[in-house]
């Protein structure tokens, strides 16, 4: 069973606004590694979720539930097209995300492919030139992934974007030239992030490094959820033990 968690787009400040049906809990984001494409699979995690007696008439009575991630961002750099639109339909075409690796022109209104993750130096630049801005307005969903406040804000007054991947949070292997605490951008960055964008529907999201047992400093700096690459089951498990009961 496929967990669907996506509700209709909110069309309020952000034309591409996300909304989620569980609002209690954050949103979980998985970057899937290279290779997905030749094995779509679609992680998700079973748990019991029990009610009190306000809620059921039976004490003690528990009913199971799954979770699996609220946005798949496809990133399989040596995926075809072919490959990746069969990749969204196994995933499901509301919750996945096509990272576009740069290259706009493969995933226009050609191919149902219509939810888009940009890097930031790619869509800083589509989104300067107006035939671009016209293109990217095609697209049901947009994201992008930011390292610095200013980026964020920019990104925010697009009204391009539905959310942001603000990173680095924590050292981790994707970015092995940011060894130490010292060197990643960390949760501060995400505090001053969340900050900026306080009048802003903009969704920002967590990224680098994220475990389990880190998760909760990046959310009480402000992040609506996390994104991963190497600990989605992890994440999942500790989402629904910390936010499935009630």
């Amino acid at each position: 069973m496929w967990l669907g968690t996506c509700t209709e787009k909110d069309h309020g400040a952000h034309r591409f606004a996300l909304a989620f049906a569980v609002t209690a809990r954050p949103v979980v984001v998985w970057v899937t590694p290279d290779g997905f494409c030749r094995h779509p699979c679609l992680p998700i995690v079973s748990y019991a979720k029990s009610f009190s007696d306000s809620d059921q008439p039976s004490l003690g009575r528990e009913d199971q539930h799954t979770i699996a991630p609220d946005l798949v961002i496809i990133r399989d750099r040596d995926a075809t097209t072919a490959a990746r639109v069969c990749a969204v339909d196994r995933v499901g075409r509301k919750r996945a995300v096509v990272h576009s690796g740069g290259r706009l022109e493969a995933w226009g209104n050609s191919t149902p492919l219509k939810n888009l993750h940009l890097p930031w130096s790619v869509f800083y630049e589509l989104s300067r030139q107006e035939q671009r801005r016209h293109e990217l307005s095609q697209f049901e969903l947009i994201g992008t992934s930011v390292h610095a406040v200013s980026e964020a804000v920019f990104a925010a007054e697009t009204g391009l974007v539905s959310y942001v991947l603000v990173g680095t949070m924590f050292p981790t292997p994707s970015h092995p030239e940011k060894e130490g605490d010292d060197q990643v951008e960390g949760v501060a960055l995400m505090r001053a992030v969340c900050e900026a964008l306080s009048g802003s529907s903009l969704q920002c999201y967590g990224i680098g490094g994220i475990t389990a047992a880190n998760m909760s400093m990046v959310l009480e700096a402000g992040a609506h959820g996390v994104a991963t690459i190497r600990n989605i089951e992890a994440i999942l498990g500790h989402v629904a033990r910390q936010y499935g009961r009630t």
